[in-house]
């Protein structure tokens, strides 16, 4: 079986994202408090690419994580109230 795993930007249809086989990960996360969790990815050409996870509230950073070169990590945003966690992992379901 095939698998394919994309985010909620993607250009997939309805359709296609039901079909067996493929995930769909939010873009970002939404905490109880309000607070969001997002990872970003910067590409660069001349130089190695990294990720780093933002915290933000209304359109806002609010802190930003250390930057590591891997997607799939365990995300660490600490704010003036609180610590956030995110988990980014690949999962097999068999």
């Amino acid at each position: 079986m095939i698998r394919i795993l994309t985010d909620s930007a993607s250009d997939l249809t309805a359709t296609d994202s039901a079909r067996p086989g493929v995930y769909t990960v939010p873009l970002s996360v939404t905490f109880a408090d309000g607070m969001c969790m997002d990872v970003r990815c910067v590409p660069r050409k001349d130089g190695p690419s990294w990720c780093e996870a933002a915290i933000y509230y209304a359109d806002e950073d609010v802190v930003t994580s250390e930057p590591y070169n891997s997607f799939y990590n365990h995300w660490v945003c600490q704010t003036a109230n609180a610590t956030y966690h995110l988990y980014m992992c690949v999962a097999d379901t068999e």
